[in-house]
């Protein structure tokens, strides 16, 4: 295994990257502070990257349970591929861990559980959060300045639809958010 070398704290490789965001920062700053992207900027941003706009970006899954869905490229080839772990490899007639309580998934919704528990009393050590990579990549990373929630007396399940079909500039598809 190879060694890599870490400068101030980053692996190396990652250097170039880090001194080009560094170099430019003064022309990504106005009076001190960041600018707020335009829509059309946003827009842009999400059809470069985003795998719900970038051209190619899904696919159909060709095999097992999911076939027939659009998926993200990324997620399409983990549900095709061979499992890392063999049936012959796990004994569930051994228990690994136990817990109080579990929690799956590591985004807004999750960690909050995770929070409420402790603060409810549970211990930390009783509580599992499982997620697909590691705690925080999650959707709720995309979430444009927050999320949604019907949580003050004055709202309502249409207040909350109309609230989440806005957040997505009244681009959502409608048959899927009523489900």
């Amino acid at each position: 295994m190879s060694e890599f070398k870490l400068i101030g704290g980053y692996p190396e490789y990652m250097r170039e990257s880090i001194d080009l965001v560094n170099k430019t920062r003064a022309k990504r700053r106005v009076a001190g502070k960041f600018r707020a992207m335009t829509m059309e900027e946003r827009g842009e941003v999400l059809k470069l990257n985003h795998p719900d706009f970038v051209s190619g970006g899904k696919r159909t899954i060709k095999i097992g349970p999911n076939t027939g869905d659009m998926a993200p490229n990324e997620v399409a080839d983990l549900l095709e591929s061979y499992p890392l772990i063999q049936p012959n490899m796990v004994n569930l007639d051994r228990v690994d861990y136990e817990t109080d309580i579990l929690i799956i998934g590591g985004g807004l919704a999750g960690t909050t559980a995770a929070l409420w528990a402790t603060d409810s009393g549970v211990p930390g050590d009783r509580i599992l959060l499982t997620n697909k990579l590691r705690h925080g990549d999650s959707n709720s990373m995309m979430a444009e300045g927050g999320t949604q929630a019907a949580d003050r007396p004055e709202d309502s399940p249409v207040i909350h639809f109309l609230d989440t079909y806005g957040g997505g500039h009244f681009t959502n598809k409608k048959d899927v958010l009523r489900g």
